[in-house]
């Protein structure tokens, strides 16, 4: 029965190490592409969003068929106390959603 629970535990933590793997392939790929090709900044923020959207969802649809819940990979619910600690980081993915989406640029570190 050790024996069943160990395999187990190690056969998961491979199959994340796999995961971990395909997510970094695509913002590789994405930097590469972008670095060959001489892309712009515009394109180049379409490109490397288009790269992290194939990144989340390749290996989230390798979940779904492989009926793998998220507590097995090392995710886990937010517990109730702790909101504050979540919401703390959402302030800062909206500001940096502003350079996607509204192209600002930055000359020696003031807004322009």
């Amino acid at each position: 029965m050790m024996v069943k629970e160990k395999n187990k535990k190690v056969r998961e933590v491979l199959f994340s190490f796999v995961l971990a793997i395909v997510l970094m392939i695509f913002p590789v790929a994405s930097g590469i592409i972008v670095t060959v090709n001489n892309i712009n900044m515009p394109q180049m923020y379409w490109v490397q969003g288009a790269f992290m959207l194939a990144s989340i969802s390749v290996p989230l649809c390798i979940l779904f068929i492989t009926n793998t819940n998220l507590n097995q990979i090392g995710f886990s619910k937010v517990k109730k106390g702790s909101i504050k600690t979540v919401l703390y980081f959402f302030p800062i993915i909206a500001a940096k959603m502003g350079y996607l989406f509204f192209e600002f640029k930055q000359s020696r570190g003031i807004l322009a």
